[in-house]
């Protein structure tokens, strides 16, 4: 039953889509027949559709500045000033929903939001290391050694990199090409 109203429904959806800038009256009439037909034939929208298409005119809603969050208590986050209210620990999660409101005829649609899974947080591993014993001065020579090596390295690594590129900068000033060089030959 679906399949025979299909290309019916994807044209007043197509259709409404062009409009949508140029008549957004007559896009919206569009939307609300198509609405309206798929109510007959007991064909519920999809949660896409449900959330841009307002159900009350039909209205293709686009524009992102219409949406706000809503908590469980129906305090939208925009509204609530944090400072004044402290935070505690709830024992339930809360009920969050998006609440788009339609341009045209200021009607809410809720749309819920699933609850994030708890997050689950790896174990510290500094409880599980031993402890070593306190270190002789023996070993402080050998890091001032190591340490004093890498610089070296690092400083040599460095100055072998500038002359390659100094090598490279004189050969390009070797053999220029201009406009002069083409006249003598």
């Amino acid at each position: 039953m679906a399949t025979e109203f299909k290309p019916t429904l994807d044209f007043l959806t197509d259709a409404a889509h062009l409009l949508r800038t140029a008549a957004p009256e007559t896009s919206a009439h569009l939307m609300s027949h198509r609405g309206q037909l798929m109510g007959q034939h007991d064909l519920a929208p999809s949660e896409v559709q449900r959330q841009h298409v307002c159900n009350a005119c039909g209205n293709i809603m686009l524009s992102a500045h219409n949406i706000s969050l809503i908590n469980a208590r129906g305090v939208s986050k925009r509204q609530r000033n944090p400072t004044k209210t402290p935070r505690t620990k709830q024992s339930t999660p809360k009920d969050t929903a998006k609440v788009i409101t339609c341009e045209l005829c200021s009607r809410n649609t809720r749309v819920p939001l699933p609850t994030p899974p708890k997050a689950i947080r790896a174990k510290s591993a500094t409880g599980k290391t031993k402890p070593t014993p306190a270190s002789s001065t023996v070993g402080t020579p050998d890091t001032a050694k190591t340490s004093n090596a890498t610089s070296k390295k690092r400083a040599k690594s460095r100055k072998a990199g500038l002359q390659a590129l100094l090598a490279g900068q004189q050969n390009k000033g070797a053999s220029p090409l201009s406009l002069a060089s083409f006249r003598q030959t």
